[in-house]
């Protein structure tokens, strides 16, 4: 066809000339293609690593991912079988107050420096994860359960002196839930660093605990706890929760001196009582204890409002209030909108604060005491002597009552420093200008070893367990009514 069209003589003279420029164009256009392909596999490979890059680095908080996490431990206990590994569930503790107190960009600062610190301590057999929120996952591996304990208070001690917040007085605390792997069993990652929550969750242990190892015992615990959060709400709503009211007792006038309102869960179902062990620490954990203690509080208003419209006597009470509701922006507005909405008259409601709370930021509550005593609320350490760092309270808040843990009264190795520890701080506490009283006092002899140490006030069992309202009511009258007539006889 070719030959039919053209010259044979002019293609033959041309032909060198046009298979040039043909080889030419397919060189070049081989070389497009080339580049095409080269730049297609880049991006492709940018991409995978990119998305890969994605999968292990939070882009956020710069941390490892929890993603990464599960993979990485998985292949990490599968290339060395011979190590004993724990899985641990790492959580910051109060977070959230935190960013009240410094600001949302303390929370981000916190994170990365957790994640930094696992980053240098970890070596390669190691790996961890930011889950979310303040949850972080660890897998370590250990030869002693001694030697893995140690190594997570180092990582707790570096973490707690975070340097931003330890120039300000206040520290980064945290919660380890741990889970021991056992080399017979066959499970995932994932199901050990579950049962690390679990444990991290647990309500047997104290709040302050920084260890919760797993053991056989908490899956039924976990059932428990989840029919609690299921209930709680609900119970709410019923009136399930009851306030009961255990007096205090005033040594020098041999009455009633005041009384602590105390929170009850009956279950209708049951026909029993909630230990408050039960659901107190897990209240705390979900933060269900706000709406509690906000719960608790009005009724005791009500009752006072009611007692002084009716010419009824009536003693100062005391409130509990959890760290968690104290760390509430609005904490100190809702208490004396509430004492304001009842009318109830100065000096007769008294905050109790836990050590543990007065631990957490100084300033912060040193604040709050202030607001609440211009607002004619009291404030009181309860749990005095449980913690450490007991006498930086006393010095740093100006509290109106000191209570002092059982531990002041219960027998110690020797009975002559037992009463030289006791009446020194009964006395400590007296001269700072705030009424002592002690917690726990279940006999005739502690009644007696205290009035001679010069304790003002007593509570527990001996004088009174906790009452309902209409018992608490009764009481008040037989007790103030028999004051007033021995006065009245004088």
């Amino acid at each position: 066809m070719i030959v039919e069209i053209y010259n044979p003589a002019v293609i033959y003279r041309t032909s060198y000339s046009f298979m040039g420029q043909m080889e030419g164009a397919l060189i070049f256009l081989g070389l497009i293609f080339i580049t095409i392909l080269f730049y297609l596999n880049y991006q492709r490979t940018h991409l995978r690593d990119k998305k890969e890059l994605e999968e292990q680095i939070d882009s956020v908080s710069g941390c490892l991912t929890y993603r990464y996490f599960l993979n990485h431990s998985e292949e990490l206990v599968e290339k060395n079988p011979t190590n004993r590994y724990a899985v641990a569930m790492l959580r910051v503790n109060y977070l959230q107050y935190l960013g009240q107190l410094y600001g949302d960009e303390i929370f981000l600062k916190v994170i990365r420096f957790v994640g930094e610190v696992f980053e240098k301590l970890l070596d390669p057999t190691e790996t961890y994860g930011y889950i979310s929120d303040s949850n972080f996952a660890v897998l370590l591996h250990y030869q002693e359960e001694v030697e893995l304990m140690n190594r997570l208070r180092m990582i707790h001690a570096i973490i707690y002196n975070f340097p931003e917040l330890k120039t300000k007085n206040n520290h980064v605390k945290v919660t380890f839930g741990i889970y021991l792997v056992r080399p017979e069993e066959k499970y995932s990652t994932l199901q050990c660093l579950e049962k690390a929550g679990m444990a991290l969750r647990s309500t047997t242990f104290s709040v302050d605990s920084l260890f919760r190892f797993y053991n056989d015992e908490l899956g039924a615990d976990s059932n428990r706890q989840a029919e609690i959060e299921l209930k709680m709400e609900t119970s709410l709503q019923n009136d399930e929760f009851k306030v009961f009211y255990q007096p205090k007792y005033n040594l020098k006038k041999d009455t009633i001196d005041s009384a602590e309102a105390l929170v009850r869960w009956y279950d209708p179902e049951k026909h029993r009582y909630y230990p408050p062990a039960d659901f107190i620490p897990l209240f705390e954990e979900n933060g269900f204890i706000v709406k509690l203690d906000h719960y608790v509080f009005e009724p005791v208003c009500r009752l006072a409002a009611d007692r002084i419209k009716n010419k009824q006597p009536l003693a100062p009470i005391s409130i509990n209030a959890s760290r968690v509701t104290a760390g509430e922006p609005d904490f100190v507005r809702y208490y004396l909108s509430v004492k304001r909405k009842y009318d109830i008259p100065n000096n007769l409601l008294t905050i109790e604060f836990t050590e543990s709370t007065a631990m957490d930021n100084y300033e912060s509550l040193r604040k709050i005491v202030a607001d609440l005593k211009a607002g004619g609320i009291g404030s009181s350490v309860d749990d005095f002597g449980s913690g450490f760092s007991s006498y930086s309270i006393l010095k740093e808040l100006k509290m109106d009552e000191l209570k002092l843990d059982r531990f002041f009264i219960t027998p110690g190795i020797d009975a002559e420093r037992d009463d030289a520890l006791l009446n020194s701080v009964i006395k400590l506490g007296q001269k700072l200008g705030m009424k002592v009283t002690q917690e726990g006092v279940e006999s005739v002899e502690m009644m007696d070893r205290l009035r001679r140490a010069g304790c003002n006030t007593v509570q527990g069992y001996y004088y009174s367990r906790p009452i309902t309202q209409d018992d608490f009511a009764a009481f008040l009258n037989k007790e103030l009514a028999t004051e007033k007539d021995a006065e009245t006889d004088k």
